[in-house]
């Protein structure tokens, strides 16, 4: 009787400390969630600068070539 009540004990504790651990992974989780959010806004704003100092400095040069460029 004492072995079952000493390793219900155990487990009882062991139940716990998951539990402990699993509420700041869930922490962890959210940070991190809230952190994507702020890193991808972040990202368009750098791209919207990137696009606007392009537009600014001349635009992006066409990847087609007329064909009066083609021979020389």
């Amino acid at each position: 009787m004492k072995k079952a009540e000493l390793i219900v004990g155990y487990m009882d504790k062991l139940k716990a400390f998951i539990e402990f651990v699993d509420s700041y992974l869930d922490l962890g989780l959210e940070f991190l969630h809230k952190a994507k959010v702020y890193i991808q806004k972040i990202i368009e704003l750098i791209q919207k600068g990137v696009d606007y100092l392009v537009e600014n400095m001349g635009g992006r040069p066409d990847n087609q070539i007329g064909d009066d460029y083609l021979f020389v």
